[in-house]
């Protein structure tokens, strides 16, 4: 009955799940949520891994936009709930909506996370793996040889191409 109302029901290779018809459900949904505490446990066990990455901060974090915040007490929750998703992703996590805590909890469980900052491309601004160090850093759990390895390959992108000289004869 509730098929085609503000739900449907949809299916994957790991069988038929619940979705809002609409993404804006789903935002009503968070609103309401941010209001009452103690419904984002309610909020993380239900919600979509993908869609907890886009709506929730962890306690302490600001971000416009941000309808839930998770307090430290539901960090292994939420750790349990992303913590298989891709790297990219946690990364942007960890970038914008994490705190060190959870960073750290995160970065434990996964960390694979660290070979991000095996290498950056060209140019730096592009690299969303230098959102990722950088939060890193601010969060104070950035390795000092981590952040050498990362100044000295800044250096070498904002130095410029060595120019050939060409001789030209008479």
């Amino acid at each position: 009955a509730l098929n085609g109302s503000l739900l449907n029901l949809a299916e994957d290779e790991e069988g038929p799940f619940w979705t809002y018809r609409h993404p804006t459900v789903s935002d009503a949904f968070a609103s309401h949520i941010a209001k009452s505490p103690e419904l984002v446990e309610i909020y993380l066990r239900g919600a979509i891994a993908e869609t907890i990455v886009r709506e929730v901060v962890c306690a302490g974090v600001q971000l416009s936009g941000a309808t839930v915040v998770v307090p430290t007490s539901m960090f292994d929750l939420l750790a349990d709930r992303i913590g298989s998703l891709p790297s990219h992703v946690l990364a942007s996590f960890i970038s914008y909506r994490s705190n060190p805590n959870f960073t750290k909890a995160l970065l434990g469980l996964r960390p694979d996370i660290w070979k991000r900052l095996d290498s950056f491309y060209s140019p730096l601004k592009d690299d969303m793996d230098v959102d990722l160090i950088s939060a890193l850093h601010s969060q104070g759990l950035l390795p000092e040889e981590r952040r050498v390895a990362f100044v000295s390959t800044a250096r070498m992108a904002a130095s410029p191409a060595p120019r050939i000289a060409s001789i030209s004869g008479p």
